[in-house]
């Protein structure tokens, strides 16, 4: 049997990625602070969030379910910074590198500068990267670009960016980031299904709240 992870996004920074009927949701956010965004009510079996601002930190919106048995997860935590100068400005941000059944994906939350050699090694080789493209906050769309090439994620999935639909204003439209990314694969809903087979790509979820 292939072994396949499911990764939702529910615009912003929020996904939940799920394995063998265990789910994690990854940065909600609160209710009514995001444009366009809808409230969020999701159903896990756990929370991760990377930092403790609003739109990344809501885990009252996730109904915790029971399971039973062990986890399917490893789960390793990296800390970056928020910001290119040390986290002065916007403090420290914890990437989440999720690992299951050989599958392995990363969740960046609002990193904001460069990784380190050291950090490299220990998120080490990923078949997904959730990389903020919209800058401002967070990388700018050329970093993300160049943050993903350094860390060889096999496929990247954009988060953290504007559309006309939502998003904050002072961050970069996805459109900014598909105009320097020559591999895009456009879905038609917020799922994507990674096994071994997945090919190399950026891929353009799509959330209509």
């Amino acid at each position: 049997m292939t072994e396949k992870l499911i990764i939702k996004w529910y615009g912003h920074s929020c996904f939940s990625v799920s394995y063998d009927g265990y789910t994690l949701v990854l940065d909600p956010y609160e209710d009514n602070r995001i444009p366009g965004l809808p409230s969020l009510r999701l159903r896990a079996h756990g929370v991760l969030c990377s930092h403790d601002h609003y739109d990344h930190n809501n885990r009252s919106v996730v109904e915790i379910l029971p399971f039973e048995g062990a986890r399917p997860f490893n789960i390793k935590k990296v800390d970056c910074f928020h910001d290119s100068v040390g986290g002065k400005n916007r403090g420290k941000c914890t990437i989440h590198i999720l690992s299951a059944g050989g599958l392995k994906v990363a969740h960046f939350g609002d990193i904001g500068c460069e990784l380190t050699a050291k950090q490299l090694d220990v998120i080490g080789l990923i078949d997904v990267a959730m990389l903020p493209v919209g800058g401002h906050y967070t990388v700018e769309p050329l970093e993300a670009q160049a943050l993903g090439d350094m860390t060889a994620a096999k496929i990247i999935i954009p988060m953290h960016y504007r559309t006309d639909k939502f998003g904050f204003a002072e961050v970069a439209h996805i459109n900014e980031y598909i105009a320097i990314s020559d591999d895009c694969e456009f879905y038609e809903s917020n799922e994507f299904i990674l096994t071994e087979e997945t090919p190399s790509q950026t891929a353009i979820l799509q959330y209509n709240p």
